[in-house]
């Protein structure tokens, strides 16, 4: 495995190869296209590459791997943050980043990097800056409340903020309506634009084999604590997408208000009944939308309500 730790200026890179006891070779290349036609020249190009995504950064890097026909592989931000602390937790550098990528590699299994078309890059740009800036639009707000006399100091912000969120608004709709499967979400009961979005980007961006492995991603798969006659509660793993995992949360209970009297408030009765609390129902809810959004995305198929609920109830 060769790890890349791509910075703005410079590239680390470490080849590591399955077995070896130290890495083969070490390097730093200026993050240039000169630099990368000097990794393209010193790496074998019988290893894959293992980067992280760093936005326009790392891109470059794919792009010149791929183009070469190098095997390029992506590493999960989070998960590979967590295996390099445990690595190297006193220290973090370039070098031992790339060292750790570069094990990370043979130890996990990574899919192919799979770059944004321009469309769907575009409505990638447009979700992060909106959710950027309503972070800091609800942090202003709540300091308003907490601090009524002073809210005459951030008022004016607070308004320009607002008119500019409705005009991501705008935009993320216009984008979006770019891209076919943005456009038959929008038919599913709860799912609006920002939702859609956020599907929309994950699941034309990352193949994922199965709907459980969309679900793990997400983060709304059950985490299991057992330990010889211990027994633990289980609950949402909350690993993933986070933002993806509240668009999913919100989207089902959306649901309950567009879907009225249907399979869905069925489904959602059925579980209180069952004695799940509200959250734990809406949860499931957030899972059976995100299975609706799976199947549509692999089948290229429409929504039909009528087959939502065909097959053996959750």
């Amino acid at each position: 495995m060769i790890g890349i730790d791509v910075a703005k200026k410079t590239l680390a890179v470490c080849c590591w190869e399955v077995g070896q006891a130290r890495p083969s070779w070490e390097a730093s290349y200026p993050n240039t296209a000169a630099g990368l036609q000097e990794l393209l020249a010193a790496a074998p190009a019988t290893l894959p590459w293992v980067v992280e995504p760093t936005g326009s950064y790392s891109e470059s890097v794919v792009r010149a791997g791929q183009a070469a026909g190098r095997k390029v592989l992506m590493a999960p931000p989070l998960a590979a943050k967590r295996f390099l602390q445990s690595l190297t937790p006193r220290a973090k550098t370039d070098k031992a980043d790339a060292r750790g990528l570069a094990c990370y590699g043979q130890q996990a299994r990574l899919r192919p990097f799979r770059l944004k078309e321009a469309p769907l890059q575009r409505l990638w740009a447009v979700l992060q800056g909106r959710s950027k800036l309503a972070r800091v639009l609800a942090s202003l707000r709540q300091q308003q409340r907490a601090f009524p006399e002073l809210a005459f100091l951030s008022a004016p912000v607070v308004e320009v903020m607002e008119a500019q969120l409705q005009a991501y608004d705008r935009e993320l709709e216009r984008a979006g309506r770019q891209l076919e499967l943005f456009r038959r979400l929008l038919k599913v009961p709860g799912i609006g634009a920002m939702n859609a979005a956020g599907l929309t980007v994950r699941l034309s961006s990352i193949d994922f084999p199965s709907y459980d492995a969309f679900i793990a991603y997400v983060g709304l798969d059950l985490r299991v604590r057992e330990s010889g006659a211990f027994r633990g509660r289980r609950r949402l793993s909350k690993h993933g997408d986070a933002t993806l995992r509240w668009l999913l949360f919100m989207a089902a209970r959306a649901t309950l208000v567009a879907a009225t009297g249907t399979d869905f408030q069925a489904l959602y009765e059925r579980k209180l009944a069952q004695g799940l609390s509200k959250t734990a129902a809406a949860c499931i809810l957030a899972r059976k939308l995100a299975k609706v959004a799976w199947a549509m995305a692999r089948s290229g198929e429409d929504y039909d309500p009528t087959r939502v609920f065909s097959a053996r109830r959750p």
